[in-house]
């Protein structure tokens, strides 16, 4: 029953969010990976406020495939109360119609990928315009299972930035945050961003078609 539930209820948040998106059609950025997504998301957020970008200045920080839903809508979350639920229900046609008259131009949200099939939940939902990778969890090097997923989920993330970047030109540079965020501001399209630090499974960043190192 909970789960028939957490179904339903995301499929309604999905339909309002699908519809909120087509009517706004914001920028997104996706950070993706484990350590350090929320310090890059503050650093990259507060660049952007300094150009007199339109982003929002606080938002929810859930990063699970429904959390995501929650963050855009900006609700909090019930847990395990099935009454709160009920009234957060309610409470997201408020929201929609709030943001479907004031949503940024931009939106920065963070995604934990840890199990098979995230990247297909998370790309139904939101189809980012940058993705921003921080790192592969330390704890996942000897597991080998795990990291067989992660490296699947990730190929995926690349499948779709290659698949609608392929007529554009590439990119292959090593710029800071602040270049970064100039090239959100002009909302330059399917681009994968990477810690020069960071390149533990480099086979799939050298398949990009337009990449940054920062």
């Amino acid at each position: 029953m909970k789960t028939i539930f957490k179904t339903l209820l995301y499929f309604h948040f999905f339909v309002l969010i699908k519809i909120l998106l087509l009517i706004k059609k914001p920028y997104i950025v996706a950070i993706v990976g484990w350590e350090n997504k929320s310090i890059i998301r503050e650093k990259l957020k507060n660049i952007m406020i300094d150009k007199w970008l339109d982003i929002k200045k606080n938002q929810r920080k859930y990063n699970t495939w429904f959390g995501i839903s929650l963050t855009i809508l900006d609700l909090p979350s019930a847990y395990g109360s099935f009454y709160k639920w009920i009234l957060i229900y309610f409470y997201s046609f408020i929201k929609f119609i709030y943001w479907v008259v004031s949503l940024n131009d931009y939106l920065i949200l963070e995604f934990g990928i840890d199990d098979k099939w995230e990247t297909k939940k998370f790309l139904r939902l939101v189809k980012p315009d940058m993705v921003i990778f921080t790192s592969i969890r330390s704890d996942l090097v000897d597991d080998f299972k795990k990291l067989d997923i992660v490296e699947q989920e990730l190929s995926e993330l690349v499948c779709y930035l290659n698949l609608k970047s392929k007529f554009l030109n590439k990119i292959n540079n090593s710029w800071d945050l602040n270049t970064i965020a100039t090239y959100i501001q002009s909302k330059e399209k399917y681009i994968w961003v990477v810690k020069s630090d960071n390149l533990k499974i480099s086979h799939i960043w050298e398949k990009l078609i337009r990449k940054i190192l920062f």
